[in-house]
This record gives structure tokens, C-alpha cells and sequence, in this order.
């Protein structure tokens, strides 16, 4: 759902780098 957005994908690229 969200994942497809592109938008998405960068914020779960930050959340990793919490």
C-alpha cells in the first residue's frame, strides 16, 4: 500500500537508519 509511494520508500530508508 504506502510502500508504492515514493515518498514512503525514502522515510523507511531513515527509519532503518534509526
Amino acid at each position: 500500500g504506502d510502500e508504492d509511494n515514493p515518498v514512503y520508500q525514502v522515510q523507511k530508508l531513515h527509519q532503518k537508519r534509526r
